[in-house]
């Protein structure tokens, strides 16, 4: 046999399906798969049928294709796990580095970890397979022997997303060749960020990302008439490695109307709706704009007690960092309780700096809590609030003052998606006298929403919070934290919808 290529082969394997599939391995669907069940697999939740697996799809090689000639704009839509960043991003990045003599690739993304801990590994698990490629964790670059490089950045400021020209030409005489801009979780990226790189003169770009809410510079990309972007949208369905049996429990768990399940499975743009106490978007512009990690405030650990399906739930706070530590389900109460001690000692807590629900089954759990030497603060969502003129108890504070730290990015959150489809999945209750309230959780059930017992936790463990140091306001002589602000400003908000019919209740 020949080792000789031929004129076809070689065609194929200079472009970046060809190069992704038999230079680096990758393995692309491409539709060729030849023991592809001939029905694919169906995944149900509560007995109907959220989707059919296709076993042998071919849309990553369409991607490819679309970004092979100069001028391509592509805008991809995904389920979370599709292999946009592993397959798609590496793949074209190093395609275009090997190809293109002297030219340039730069990505973004909504936040750094997307670049550092997903993009960079991707691509430096193929470097024993390119020989002569420096790949620099620290600067976040790889370049090539060619002179081609692949610079990776997050930024806020669109001045650092200028300056970049490339030239549709092979750089022969050692000037510029092409540049490629690839723009990952595109849906947290600033606006501004993406007009910088309407000054670039670039050849190639790529928007990617799953959905968040129906606004920004991606979902315009994605729907408006005028886009010049060629489009692809991939739910999970055309995802045959995506965990599709934990897709099925947690459209169970929460519903198919959730906005997270919209967005993670199917792949689609959310709506805002204002009856919920957190949006997707503002959860999500939090996550991608963390503050800087704040130690002030100590502590403080929060405990949600359930039985039979619900969760056990240990949330911690440190600062403005928080995190969930464990989530169990377990239907012997006293087992449960003995695993909630483990943990405390595993964090070394002080019962002083633990809280707990003692509503239902939380009081025979804290009492024996109590009996081990864990004498802890007992809370209860129906008790009255630190603000009655505002909240209509305990509970409805806790959500609603955890959901305005969210809203202005002042914590950190460590969280899973279970606990980024609770935050998300609770609405307000509207009564007659003007305070903010809370869906009562057999409401919740009753419309296909689970019981909310990650983000109860917490938001729970982020009460207690420190106030920002007194600001004066508006030059008005008065010093108030930014809490006490938020305080008068929601209960103004109230105030004026109190006239309404539906105002908030709890």
């Amino acid at each position: 046999m020949s080792s000789v290529l031929s004129a076809k082969e070689r065609e194929l394997i200079s472009s970046p399906y060809g190069f992704a599939k038999y230079l680096l391995g990758i393995p692309v669907y491409d539709g060729r798969r030849k023991d592809s069940p001939k029905q694919g697999r169906e995944v149900r939740a509560a007995g109907s049928l959220l989707y059919t697996v296709d076993e042998n799809p071919s849309w990553q090689r369409e991607v490819f294709d679309a970004m092979k000639d100069s001028g391509a704009r592509v805008s991809l839509r995904t389920a979370n796990g599709s292999g946009k960043t592993s397959t798609i991003i590496t793949g074209l990045i190093l395609w275009h580095l090997a190809t293109f003599p002297n030219s340039t690739v730069i990505s973004t993304a909504g936040v750094d970890r997307q670049v550092r801990a997903q993009l960079f590994p991707n691509l430096r698990r193929h470097a024993h397979k390119l020989k002569g490629w420096n790949f620099n964790e620290s600067s976040l670059e790889v370049t090539a022997p060619n002179g081609a490089r692949w610079i990776g950045f997050t930024t806020d400021k669109p001045e650092r997303a200028e300056g970049w020209h490339g030239r549709d030409a092979i750089a022969k005489d050692g000037g510029p060749g092409p540049l490629m801009i690839i723009v990952d979780e595109a849906k947290s990226v600033p606006t501004g960020i993406f007009e910088a790189f309407d000054r670039c003169t670039y050849q190639r770009i790529l928007y990617t990302s799953s959905p968040g809410a129906a606004t920004g510079e991606f979902w315009k990309s994605q729907t408006q008439a005028s886009s010049p972007f060629k489009r692809f949208v991939i739910p999970a369905s055309q995802c045959p490695h995506a965990d599709h049996a934990k897709n099925a429990v947690v459209v169970a768990a929460r519903g198919e109307k959730n906005p997270m399940v919209r967005s993670a499975v199917f792949a689609e743009f959310t709506d805002e709706d204002a009856s919920f106490v957190l949006s997707l978007s503002d959860l999500e512009r939090c996550l991608q704009n963390p503050p800087a990690f704040d130690p002030a405030g100590g502590r403080r650990a929060f405990c949600d007690f359930a039985a039979g399906g619900d969760e056990n739930v240990l949330a911690l706070r440190e600062g403005n960092r928080l995190r969930i530590v464990d989530a169990f389900q377990d239907r012997d109460t006293m087992a449960a309780v003995g695993r909630f001690i483990a943990r405390f000692r595993e964090l070394n807590l002080a019962p002083h700096e633990i809280y707990a629900d003692a509503d239902g089954l939380g009081a025979p759990m804290l009492d024996r809590l109590q009996e081990q030497g864990w004498k802890i603060n007992r809370c209860r969502n129906g008790s009255a609030p630190d603000d009655p003129e505002v909240y209509r108890n305990w509970g409805s504070e806790t959500w609603h003052d955890g959901a305005e730290q969210i809203r202005r990015c002042r914590v950190i959150l460590d969280i899973d998606e279970d606990t980024k489809m609770q935050l998300c999945d609770r609405r307000m209750d509207r009564k007659s006298d003007g305070r903010l309230g809370l869906e009562a959780k057999d409401d919740m059930r009753r419309r296909g929403a689970g019981s909310p017992d990650r983000a109860d936790s917490l938001l729970g463990a982020m009460r207690g919070s420190p106030a920002h140091a007194p600001v004066d306001f508006m030059a008005s002589g008065m010093a108030l934290t930014i809490d006490d602000r938020l305080r008068q400003e929601l209960a103004d908000e109230a105030a004026d919808q109190g006239t309404l019919d539906g105002s908030f209740a709890g």
